[in-house]
C-alpha cells in the first residue's frame, strides 16, 4: 500500500529525474530496450538518484560522458543500473563520473560492468565496494582517487586492470583468491600502501604495478618461494621506487624482495 506521502515522494522523484536526466533509448540483444543516461541538464546537482525506469522503460546504463566533471555531485544512487560505459581520450579524458571531485558516496549494487575511467579523479571518494555482480572492471576505473582508503574487490573478476587504483590512499590491499593478474600501474603511487595480500593464483604482475609505493613494507603471498619466482613480471620496474619490501610466503617465512629482479630467495 502506498501512502499519500510516499506517493508524493515518488512523483517528485520521478518528475525531478525526468527534468534533469538526458535519456537515450537503446536496443540491445541481451538487455532488450532500455534507457541510458546520456547527460544531465543541471550540473549543480549534489545528490542524485537514478530511477529504475522512466515511462515504463528501464534505466540500465550510464553513458561514457554523462557526469564527467560534475564537480558539485556528492552522492549518486543507481540501484538498478547494470553498466557504466567505457570512457576514453578523445578531446581530453572522460568517463561516466570522471572528475567528479566532490563525489563521496556511490551506491551501485546491480552494476556488472564498470568501464574505463569510470571514476577517475573522484578525489573525495573514500571507499568503494566492487560488488559481487561486477564481472568487468576497466582500466583506470578508480585512478587518481586520492582519498580512496577502503577498497573491496569482487570475486566475479580475475584481474586488476591497468591503472585501476593508481594514486589511491589505501594502506592495506587484499586481492581475492582466484585473481590471476595485477595490471600495469594498477597501484602506482599509492603512497600510503604498506601491506598487500596476494594469492598464489596471481601469475602476472605488470609494469610499474607498485611503482612509487614508498610505504610498502610487506607482501603476504599465498604461495611458496618457487611459485613467487615463477610469476611473470612484465619487467624489473614492477616495484620501481620502493625499497625494503618483504615477501612473507605461505609457510610464514619472510624473504627480502630484490627490487631489481622482483625475485626472492630462501
Amino acid at each position: 500500500e502506498i501512502t499519500d506521502a510516499r506517493f508524493q515522494d515518488y512523483i517528485r522523484t520521478r518528475e525531478y529525474s525526468k527534468q534533469i536526466l538526458e535519456l537515450v533509448a537503446v536496443e540491445d540483444a541481451e538487455l532488450g530496450t532500455y534507457y541510458k543516461v546520456a547527460g544531465i541538464s543541471d550540473t549543480s546537482v549534489a545528490q542524485l538518484i537514478i530511477p529504475e525506469s522512466v515511462d515504463g522503460i528501464s534505466v540500465k546504463a550510464i553513458d561514457a560522458r554523462a557526469f564527467s566533471n560534475c564537480t558539485s555531485l556528492e552522492s549518486v544512487s543507481m540501484p538498478h543500473v547494470v553498466k557504466l560505459e567505457d570512457g576514453g581520450f578523445e578531446d581530453g579524458l572522460y568517463g561516466p563520473f570522471f572528475g567528479c571531485t566532490a563525489l563521496q558516496t556511490v551506491n551501485m549494487p546491480a552494476v556488472t560492468y564498470i568501464g574505463a575511467y569510470a571514476f577517475q579523479g573522484c578525489t573525495a571518494l573514500t571507499e568503494i565496494a566492487i560488488g559481487e555482480n561486477v564481472t568487468f572492471l576497466g582500466e583506470n576505473a578508480f585512478a587518481d582517487c586520492a582519498a580512496l582508503a577502503a577498497i573491496s574487490l569482487s570475486d566475479g573478476i580475475s584481474e586488476i586492470p591497468d591503472g585501476g587504483f593508481a594514486g589511491a590512499a589505501v594502506t592495506t590491499m587484499t586481492i581475492p583468491e582466484g585473481y590471476t593478474s595485477i595490471g600495469h600501474y594498477s597501484f602506482s603511487a599509492c603512497k600510503s600502501l604498506s601491506v598487500v595480500n596476494i594469492p598464489a593464483s596471481v601469475t602476472y604482475i605488470g609494469n610499474y604495478a607498485f611503482d612509487a609505493c614508498g610505504s610498502l613494507e610487506t607482501i603476504n603471498y599465498g604461495g611458496t618461494v618457487e611459485e613467487w619466482n615463477a610469476i611473470t613480471f612484465w619487467n624489473t620496474t614492477c616495484f620501481e621506487r620502493t625499497s625494503g619490501v618483504s615477501v612473507v610466503t605461505s609457510d610464514g617465512v619472510s624473504h627480502t624482495l630484490d627490487i631489481d629482479t622482483c625475485l626472492i630467495s630462501e
